[in-house]
């Protein structure tokens, strides 16, 4: 199921796609390696990522569709890595 397909021709920030799954490229999400499901129908954004560096999953809902759940994300990612790397 993880065996990705690469590259996706219409996003350039996914590195590979398989079965709903997208794996990101790393310096989209503050260099850290992620599988992810995510979705944006009118009203809200939703997803899920796996961060495979650190073993943590976040699961976070946007009640808008304006971009905002992914710098929600790069700001949780960088609250990880600060607490994991102090």
């Amino acid at each position: 199921m993880l065996n990705f397909y690469s590259p996706c021709p219409v996003e350039p920030m996914v590195s590979g796609y398989v079965l709903g799954i997208l794996r990101f490229e790393p310096s989209i999400l503050n260099g850290v390696n992620s599988i992810v499901h995510a979705g944006d129908p009118p009203g809200y954004a939703a997803g899920g990522l796996y961060l495979t560096d650190y073993d943590v999953c976040i699961g976070i809902m946007d009640n808008t569709q304006d971009g905002d759940a992914m710098l929600i994300i790069n700001d949780i990612i960088g609250i990880i890595q600060n607490h994991l790397n102090n």
